[in-house]
């Protein structure tokens, strides 16, 4: 497997506001089915955090160009050229900022 990066150097930023719920949500699995407002807490939590980090998303994206910008890569099967590309574009930014922003107010219903 490789892994490449972009040349702005955080290109991990994207990746990592993405595994963030998916990481809370295996967590939450392992948490008592009585201990409902410790689950409801480490959700909030989650999407809180993953809410600030897209901050930095919408702080850092350059809008003078066009291009994918927070792009990762990964080659995962050579032989079948199968691939993993992530990045997001103006609009895209919009969207997760606009996702990413109604996390925390789901959590606390």
């Amino acid at each position: 497997m490789t892994y490449l990066t972009s040349s702005l150097g955080e290109s991990s930023l994207l990746g990592t506001i993405a595994a963030i719920p998916l990481y809370a949500a295996i967590f939450i699995l392992f948490i008592d089915s009585k201990n409902l407002e410790y689950m409801k807490k480490v959700a909030l939590g989650a999407s809180m955090f993953t809410f600030v980090l897209s901050l930095g998303l919408w702080v850092l994206f350059d809008r003078s160009t066009a291009v994918f910008q927070f792009r990762e890569y990964w080659q995962w099967l050579d032989q079948v050229n199968i691939n993993f590309n992530l990045g997001i574009d103006g609009i895209s930014l919009f969207f997760c900022y606009f996702n990413y922003s109604f996390g925390p107010v789901m959590s606390f219903s």
